[in-house]
């Protein structure tokens, strides 16, 4: 029996998309409280009926639940009729009402907004701190450190849930509006949308400078596409190059480097503890970069599906332009947002470990992601340290595997048919993306695992599952990536991969929607494909029907058995 406490009233659902792993205090306090406000702010700006969404701890592992609008947290659905008039009488539902109106206007403001405004202003904020080196710092300057990032780390948290609707519901409208008129699987229909998420494959700006430095130094090109080269050395190379190469090579390194791989959080490693797999990102990029599949012809037959008249052709646009917008948010507000915080969080606390460790404080750098902030400036002004910071990690690494929901049982949704317009759209449209994102396909015993087909094709090779950031090295060219789930982050691993299966998300997931921007085979949402598919074994991945078949090997039943090819 679990004994996790209920972390408030109602029930709370695990999120082990976005954190696979137990939290640090850091990312706790962060999430629980920048989370709901950021994602209050944009429920609001798009008129939808729910105040946010909730995040609370409990034994370590993250959970939310929705908060409905005009109810408390944890409130029980009211019955119809009572629903019916809040829905109306209500003063923030009718406040809402003309700016649910208006979603595609306000996407198309966000957006505009994302790329000249914010994402510069996050871009500039991070960079500042990547200026100062935390390990030269004195005592007091290195706190004040850990306080900006923690601070910056917050302020990117807030802005990532802001923007959540924003970077669903433009899809969300044109999957659901194109799949009633044409009659095509609403899954199908968001499969079709790609090629509007550079950022998804690794591609961006920083990137394609340096790109364009190396290949005007043939020697330094050369040095790094050679395949005998160390990863760590040739990128400590590049980055003390003089000119226009190491000052390419410096900024690449301080964006993609220095975001974790796996969490949004401290506790997860920095790309740059993993030089294999930058080295193997900017080698693709070297080489062409990640050849992204074309989307227009099974969107100009889905265009064509929904009709052939002038009305017809100019609403599919409309819709087509906030999909592709909504997709332009999705890993962009990530990367350059709770990803970069967060590894710039973690490079501070691991300067302060160090610090500790030399002062014979600390036994392990490492233990210092899990003090509280207090603690930091404690241990660093006060001289005064927690002697249970070496328990938190140990206890961290036996930490029994958590329960999927906690406290009442998971309510039904609302009935939408209580709700007037625009909430009751809205809504729906909501509950739509929700689904897409996180719905997992029903375990199916048999020599395979069955999930969500997003991303079409079919290839065969070796399974290489890999459970966190740490078995990156295990991957080889060719092999299948079989994963719990994946991050934006993971996308340095796309140029070795052949095929990606993953036992959390759905068709509108991160690993479906990278997968098809880069043409690869994927299946998701399989629910148990790491505990079933063997390490090594040869696999058959259909991203079309949703069905990967172990064809040389054995898969693990649901009770550990070996089950026949």
């Amino acid at each position: 029996m679990n004994s996790q406490p209920i972390p408030g009233p109602g029930s709370w659902k695990l999120d082990n998309a976005h954190f696979p792993r137990p939290v640090s205090p850091i990312a706790r306090d962060i999430y629980t409280t920048a989370f709901p406000e950021g994602f209050a702010a944009g429920a609001k700006r798009y008129g939808l009926p729910v105040t946010t969404l909730a995040y609370r701890e409990s034994g370590g592992w993250m959970y939310n639940q929705p908060h409905p609008l005009g109810a408390p947290l944890g409130a029980a659905t009211p019955p119809e009729p009572v629903l019916w008039l809040i829905s109306r009488l209500h003063p923030e539902y009718r406040r809402r009402r003309s700016t649910g109106r208006r979603t595609s206007e306000i996407l198309a403001q966000d957006v505009d907004e994302w790329e000249n405004v914010h994402r510069p202003a996050r871009i500039a904020a991070h960079l500042a701190l990547l200026r100062d080196d935390p390990g030269t710092l004195d005592d007091a300057a290195l706190t004040a450190h850990v306080n900006r990032c923690v601070a910056t780390f917050r302020d990117s948290v807030t802005l990532h849930s802001r923007l959540t609707v924003a970077a669903n519901i433009g899809m969300g409208r044109f999957a659901e509006r194109v799949s009633e008129v044409t009659g095509t699987d609403v899954k199908e229909v968001v499969g079709a949308v790609h090629g509007s998420s550079p950022v998804s494959v690794a591609d961006e700006p920083t990137l394609r400078v340096l790109v364009d430095a190396l290949r005007s130094e043939p020697d330094a090109l050369r040095s790094v596409t050679a395949t005998e080269a160390d990863p760590a050395t040739a990128l400590n190379e590049l980055a003390g190059a003089d000119g226009p190469l190491g000052e390419a090579a410096r900024l690449w390194l301080g964006t993609a480097g220095e975001r974790t791989l796996d969490t949004f959080d401290v506790l997860a490693p920095r790309a740059i503890e993993v030089p294999a797999f930058l080295l193997a990102t900017l080698r693709s990029a070297a080489e062409g970069g990640v050849a992204q599949a074309d989307p227009q012809p099974v969107l100009a037959e889905l265009r064509m599906q929904f009709g052939r008249s002038t009305a017809a052709t100019s609403e599919f646009d409309a819709l087509l332009a906030d999909a592709r917008r909504s997709l332009a948010l999705r890993d962009a507000r990530v990367l350059y947002n709770d990803y970069w915080s967060a590894g710039l969080t973690r490079r501070a606390l691991l300067a302060v470990g160090e610090r500790l460790v030399a002062r014979h404080r600390l036994a392990r750098p490492e233990y210092a992601l899990l003090a509280e902030v207090t603690e930091i400036d404690d241990a660093l002004t006060n001289d005064s340290l927690p002697d249970s910071l070496a328990e938190r990690w140990h206890r961290l690494q036996q930490t029994s595997p958590p329960a999927k929901t906690l406290g009442a049982p998971e309510p039904p949704p609302p009935p939408l048919r209580a709700f007037g317009e625009p909430h009751r759209t809205n809504l729906r449209l909501t509950l739509l993306c929700i689904s897409l994102n996180f719905d997992e396909h029903e375990a199916v015993v048999s020599a395979g695992v069955r999930g969500h087909g997003a991303s079409r094709g079919v290839v065969e090779g070796t399974a290489r599952v890999i459970t966190s950031s740490d078995d990156f090295a295990r991957v080889q060219p060719g092999d299948i990536l079989v994963a719990p789930t994946t991050s934006p982050t993971w996308n340095i691993l796309l140029p070795l991969v052949s095929g990606l299966v993953v036992d959390h998300g759905g068709p509108l997931c991160h690993t479906a929607v990278v997968a098809r921007e880069c043409g690869i085979p994927a299946v998701v949402g399989t629910g148990n494909a790491t505990t079933r598919i063997p390490d090594g074994a040869a696999i058959r991945v259909n991203g079309t029907t949703g069905e990967v078949l172990v064809v040389r090997g054995s898969a693990v039943g649901a009770a550990g058995e070996k089950l026949p090819c």
